[in-house]
């Protein structure tokens, strides 16, 4: 099957974000306006379609594979960086398809002279599918030393109703939401910039030095306001919990979060998560998305409770088949990702960190 190759505009934003929407491994960062936002931070988009065309006047052309690349150059190199985060998108159970989108995405960036591609794509690794690795391991790709996205997490199944989802909390979850509601935290949800800074100050506090900055908040929710749930948990007037998230396509992901030390026992993050599932399966949304977890038994007491917490709410562990690197020029590829980019991180440059070779998802 020959494929065409298109680079889109604006123009066709809607025909490219409802592929995604009919397409299992469609995600909220392979959409048109990931990209737009991404541009904030520094990357070029580049969106790229495969079509299938027209045999004749019944049978119209259609899409096969969208690819939603992010593009930045390396400094003093001459070379470019692809990274390609929850893609490419398209049918991973069409073998034949999977092999010949690998194929065209090695040639479309070795002729534009690419240091090296990283792909992340939206897919659960099980029965049907564990055959893929292999796959890109014998087309030249690598299982990636730099996860940018996490290959393992939790996802609740939001079709049941609602006092079925909550009698599915682990009992202490469920005693823990209960009891924050008795000692009076109150969830709230906001929508302004003056709300958001209270946010990203308690991200801040949770995260301390691998935090992201302000802008890339501020650019994100600006890019996608109608589609963002913030919620703040407060006890006594004061803030003590938040979770940003966003929706797309009947899907919601936990994608950031935050919390201080003060009033440790008040339970504020539990009741916070409850109230955010409550909403996003009023708001229409089936999957919610707790993100990452440890994808093997927990080393630190850190990683402990992440995964005891957000196990708590009763969703399944999944795992995708994970991040893959190909490389180009695996020399310079060693020094700049494998060397020097541990060591910014080592002394906390956060400017390289935020807004660098790498950058963030």
């Amino acid at each position: 099957m020959k494929l065409i190759t298109k680079e889109i505009s604006e123009k066709e934003k809607d025909s490219w974000n409802e592929f995604l929407k009919k397409t299992e491994s469609g995600h909220l960062f392979q959409t048109f306006e990931w990209g737009v936002f991404k541009k904030t931070q520094g990357w070029k988009s580049r969106r790229i379609m495969l079509i299938e065309p027209a045999i004749d006047k019944i049978k119209t052309e259609k899409i096969k594979v969208v690819l939603a690349i992010l593009e930045k150059k390396i400094p003093l190199t001459g070379f470019k960086f692809w990274y390609l985060p929850r893609g490419p998108v398209l049918d991973f159970q069409n073998r034949e398809l999977v092999e010949q989108v690998l194929d065209f995405l090695i040639d479309f960036a070795r002729k534009n002279k690419i240091m090296a591609v990283k792909i992340s794509p939206e897919v659960v690794l099980d029965g049907k599918t564990k055959w893929l690795p292999e796959l890109l391991k014998n087309k030249g790709f690598k299982e990636t030393d730099n996860y940018q996205l996490h290959k393992c997490t939790i996802r609740l199944n939001l079709r049941d109703d609602l006092d079925k989802i909550f009698s599915n909390l682990k009992k202490n979850t469920r005693w823990e939401v209960k009891r924050a509601e008795k000692d009076g935290v109150l969830v709230k949800r906001r929508d302004n910039e003056k709300d958001l800074r209270i946010v990203y100050r308690l991200y801040a506090e949770a995260m301390k030095k691998d935090r992201l900055s302000y802008s890339y908040f501020k650019n994100l929710w600006e890019t996608f306001k109608n589609d963002i749930l913030i919620l703040i948990a407060f006890y006594q007037n004061q803030p003590l919990s938040a979770v940003f998230i966003p929706f797309f396509n009947k899907k919601c992901w936990y994608l950031f979060g935050g919390s201080t030390k003060k009033h440790p026992t008040c339970n504020s993050s539990q009741l916070l998560q409850w109230e955010a599932i409550r909403l996003a399966k009023e708001r229409g949304a089936e999957l919610y998305d707790f993100q990452g977890i440890p994808c093997t038994e927990p080393k630190n007491s850190h990683d402990k409770g992440v995964l005891q917490f957000k196990e708590g709410f009763g969703g399944e562990r999944k795992e995708l088949i994970g991040e893959f690197d190909y490389v180009f020029f695996p020399i310079l590829y060693g020094l700049l990702f494998k060397i020097l980019y541990p060591i910014f991180r080592k002394v906390n440059q956060a400017r390289i960190i935020t807004k660098g070779i790498m950058g963030r998802v």
